[in-house]
């Protein structure tokens, strides 16, 4: 039995997604500034897609990827192990973030 009404959650995605204004990612200790490509609300689903470039040159691992509202806080955080070849100029994350009544 639904308890929020639809276009109510409809709009908690979409506050969600525009709080959204910037990402970085974690390579060993540092972190690196994150390009957001895309932000979309569909169904009940968030999706954010980021590029991750401007690391050191060869093989790199991103461990960590972080976003963050326009206040600096961390609004979500996913750990992950993405090798990053030495050939790659960058690496692309697509976040999906559901947001929906259970």
């Amino acid at each position: 039995m639904a308890i929020f009404n639809t276009t109510y959650l409809t709009g908690i995605r979409t506050k969600i997604t525009n709080d959204v204004a910037s990402a970085k990612f974690k390579v060993g200790e540092t972190l690196y500034k994150a390009s957001i490509q895309t932000k979309s609300v569909a169904d009940d689903t968030i999706t954010i897609v980021l590029e991750c470039s401007g690391m050191p040159s060869g093989n790199q691992t991103i461990t960590e990827i972080f976003l963050y509202d326009s206040n600096g806080a961390i609004i979500a955080s996913k750990v992950e192990s993405v090798l990053k070849a030495a050939n790659q100029a960058c690496v692309f994350f697509k976040f999906k973030i559901p947001i929906k009544e259970v």
